[in-house]
């Protein structure tokens, strides 16, 4: 009884539309506004147009975003630098003391 639902879920998973925002990542610009078009039920060109603009400038900001962060070193990097390693170190020594604990 308890796996009816995710059974339900992986037999109508190739169904699902693929993301607009992940077609739209890798180039497949054709297939992101059928996808759009199909998730949103809309046969608006304006929205899809609005909407397919949208995304795209989310995707652009989302990869510019991560080029900054790139010349900066990696994410998990950073946070060993600075205060942010007198925190992890502390939140490590709490937990691992059992000072932190609820009981």
């Amino acid at each position: 009884m308890l796996y009816i639902f995710p059974a339900i879920l992986l037999l109508i998973w190739p169904f699902y539309p693929e993301s607009p925002y992940y077609l739209i990542k890798k180039g497949r610009s054709e297939a992101a506004r059928k996808a759009l078009s199909r998730i949103h039920g809309s046969k608006d060109p304006d929205f899809l147009r609005i909407e397919y603009q949208r995304i795209e400038a989310n995707v652009r900001m989302s990869e510019e975003l991560a080029n900054e962060s790139g010349l900066k070193g990696p994410g998990y990097y950073r946070v060993f630098r600075g205060s942010n390693l007198v925190l992890v170190l502390l939140l490590q020594r709490l937990t691992y003391s059992g000072e932190h604990s609820p009981h």
